[in-house]
């Protein structure tokens, strides 16, 4: 019996082991992870506002453009087709950094949704080494129980025996 609690105690051991071996490696690859996720959020901050700056430019030319046909003032029609003309442009060049900026989200949304798979292959690693560390005392309880169970045995028999040659001696 004490044998084969002392090979569960090993094995328990043996499993404890070999997952925080795991939960470090995890650690390492969530690190990666994490800084992957820093980097792709900077780059959708920077694509954020080139967007918000062709914007502006839109924005500006779209301005331009009121005020050539909305004033009484003259205006070059050649001024107005080239603002008309930029503005298509820059909402062409736009329309495709939102789209850069659809694909980055997507990425940083992959990325959180693997942060958060091995966050959780941690806490269930974590929680069956605390499982096992349980098992592993309570084994250790039943084995110490054992020993002291049969220490009062044997004191047991060794005070009976005393007492039966007391009596043997006095009678």
């Amino acid at each position: 019996m004490a044998d084969a609690n002392r090979q569960r105690i090993a094995a328990l051991g043996h499993a404890n082991a070999r997952r925080n071996r795991a939960i470090d490696a995890l650690r390492v690859e969530l690190a990666a992870r994490h800084d992957e996720r820093v980097g792709l959020l900077a780059r959708r901050a920077a694509k954020v506002e080139q967007i918000d700056g062709e914007t502006r430019v839109i924005e500006g030319y779209q301005a331009r453009v009121s005020r050539m046909t909305g004033g009484s003032d003259g205006f070059s029609i050649d001024a107005l087709n080239q603002c008309v003309r930029y503005i298509g442009v820059v909402t062409d060049r736009k329309r495709g950094m939102v789209a850069e900026l659809a694909q980055l989200d997507g990425e940083i949304g992959g990325v959180e949704r693997e942060i958060a798979r091995l966050q959780r292959e941690i806490a269930i690693n974590t929680q069956r080494i605390d499982q096992c560390s349980e098992r592993i005392a309570a084994i250790r309880r039943t084995i110490e129980l054992a020993r002291e169970d049969a220490q009062d045995e044997e004191n047991e028999e060794i005070a009976t025996s005393r007492f039966i040659r007391a009596r043997a001696f006095q009678g």
